[in-house]
Order: C-alpha cells, then sequence, then structure tokens
C-alpha cells in the first residue's frame, strides 16, 4: 500500500508540475506575441534547407501591415516573399543570405520590395541571428522593417550634396572666368594707356 500511495503521490506532483509548466508557457507565448504585435515591423523565423528551399515557421501579424500578406498565406507560400522584391535587388539579397548562412553570421540587408496595394515599392531592412538546426538546415530569427522615410531621405541628402558639389564648382569656374576677364582688361586697356603716356613722355 506504501509503494502504491507514494507512486500516486509522485504522478499527482508530476501532474503538477507539468501544468505549471504549461502555464508558464502559454504565459511567455502571449507577452512573446503582445510584444512581436506591437513591434514596429515584422517579427519572423526563416528556415533554410539543405536544398535551398526556404520556409516561414513564423511570421507575426506585422507582415500584412509591412508585406500586404497575411501571416498563414506567407507561411503556406513562402516563395511569395522573394517574389515581392525588385528584380534588380534579388541578387544582393541571395549573396547576403548565402553569406550568413556559411559563417552563420547576422544577416543585414537594404532593399527594395513591390507593394502589392498600390503597385509602388517600398524600402526594408532584414535583420536576423542565424543558428544551425539537428538537420542541418539553417534557422534565422530576425526583424523585417520598413525603411522607406529614412532612405528617400538619405537618397535626398545625397542629391541635395551633389548639387551642392556641382553648384561649388561652378561658382568656382565662374570665379575663375571673371579673373582672368579682368586680367585680360587690366593688360589690354591699361597696358595700351600705359604705353600711350610712356610715348608721350618719350616726345
Amino acid at each position: 500500500l506504501v509503494p502504491a500511495v507514494q507512486r500516486g503521490l509522485l504522478e499527482r506532483e508530476t501532474r503538477r508540475q507539468f501544468n505549471l509548466a504549461q502555464i508558464s508557457l502559454q504565459r511567455s507565448e502571449e507577452r512573446f506575441r503582445a510584444i512581436a504585435s506591437n513591434l514596429p515591423g515584422l517579427v519572423y523565423q526563416l528556415m533554410r534547407e539543405k536544398d535551398g528551399s526556404i520556409l516561414f515557421p513564423y511570421v507575426s501579424e506585422g507582415s500584412l501591415a509591412l508585406l500586404d500578406l497575411d501571416p498563414k498565406t506567407l507561411q503556406d507560400n513562402p516563395r511569395l516573399f522573394p517574389d515581392l522584391i525588385l528584380p534588380e535587388d534579388r541578387a544582393s539579397n541571395d549573396q547576403s543570405l548565402a553569406a550568413s548562412a556559411g559563417n552563420l553570421a547576422t544577416w543585414n540587408w537594404e532593399g527594395r520590395i513591390r507593394n502589392g496595394s498600390d503597385g509602388k515599392f517600398k524600402w526594408i531592412n532584414l535583420r536576423a541571428s542565424p543558428r544551425q538546426t539537428s538537420h542541418g538546415a539553417v534557422l534565422w530569427d530576425g526583424i523585417m522593417a520598413d525603411i522607406t522615410q529614412n532612405k528617400l531621405a538619405e537618397i535626398e541628402v545625397k542629391r541635395s550634396h551633389e548639387q551642392l558639389a556641382e553648384l561649388s564648382s561652378y561658382l568656382q569656374n565662374v570665379k575663375e572666368q571673371e579673373r582672368a576677364r579682368i586680367a585680360r582688361e587690366i593688360h589690354d586697356d591699361l597696358g595700351g594707356t600705359l604705353t600711350a603716356i610712356k610715348i608721350d613722355l618719350m616726345w
């Protein structure tokens, strides 16, 4: 009887510990989802298999605002994301992803994606930390953010600097031309006058 009672108490304690762990896990997941849904961007997990295929084990609700794609749609069709990237930016994305997978280094990429709702493009930044899984795939945990406003401002600042450099060069050329013109006038007018005065003095 004593072993049976002890076994029953042990099973009861085990069930209690399991229930507490389940409650703790559920609370942690709720906190994580609350944080992820309030971040200004998209929280995701990206997995690259040995054969090069990709999938999204987790995608936050931010994908709807950033990519115009429902999280489940992106998880069911992971190739939708590479198709959003503008053709001229796909090579740099593929290279940075391959380099990150090869070295298990932080993946940091900036590029343009096509916005499905209005056909315009937006700049995004991907930042993720990779790790190798037990079956040889690479799994990234990361954040994707819309940096369109910052990028457009950066482009505008660069364009302004180029315009200022052009204007400065133009002003320098104008100064040089004006100096040359004044030098010619002084040489021609003053030189002729001095020559005439010299002749008069000689007479």
